[in-house]
């Protein structure tokens, strides 16, 4: 190791970027698979390396684990903070043409097609479906049974599609589903 008097991370990593990249220069054979720095620059696996991660992910363990990811994310929702960085570390980004019509093919999938026309034509028109709660008292919406329960019209709905077991200590149930009809 060379004592470069560096006295930050960023020192240090311009640093050994230059030592790897002048000792390469000189026709050193070194250990570096890499560029140096901070993370891995200059790293490109062959492609019978690639091959080798991508059945290694592929496993089915690895599939069974990622199907937990999933699901343990699923009814989750990401916070404004979080949208706004993703928003900014994609703003001004120029995709390529290729890139651009593999969008659009997943976009013409059958199940994201209903996506798109509600992001286009607004959501779809729907009759408010009576909700009843844990007492037998029906509201005449999501909404109004979450208003009334200090909750949200989501964690509700999480009830009502099976998402959740019951939220803020309530459980709930279409009134349809039980034949009644009417509303508080």
């Amino acid at each position: 190791m060379l004592d470069e008097g560096a006295t930050s991370t960023a020192e240090l990593n311009e640093a050994e970027c230059f030592h790897i990249a002048y000792y390469r220069s000189i026709g050193c054979r070194l250990v570096n698979s890499t560029d140096g720095g901070e993370g891995a620059p200059g790293f490109s696996p062959t492609p019978e390396t690639r091959e080798k991660m991508r059945t290694a992910a592929l496993r089915p363990g690895n599939l069974e684990k990622l199907r937990r990811m999933a699901e343990g994310n699923r009814g989750k929702s990401i916070t404004e903070a979080h949208r706004a960085r993703v928003r900014d570390a994609n703003l001004g980004k120029v995709f390529s043409e290729e890139h651009r019509a593999k969008l659009r093919a997943a976009h013409q999938k059958p199940e994201r097609k209903e996506i798109l026309r509600r992001t286009i034509n607004g959501p779809k028109p729907s009759a408010r479906k009576p909700v009843m709660d844990e007492r037998g008292v029906i509201y005449e919406s999501i909404s109004a049974a979450a208003a009334s329960h200090g909750l949200t019209a989501s964690q509700v709905s999480g009830v009502l599609y099976g998402r959740h077991r019951h939220a803020g200590g309530h459980t709930f149930t279409w009134a349809l589903q039980l034949g009644t009809m009417g509303a508080t």
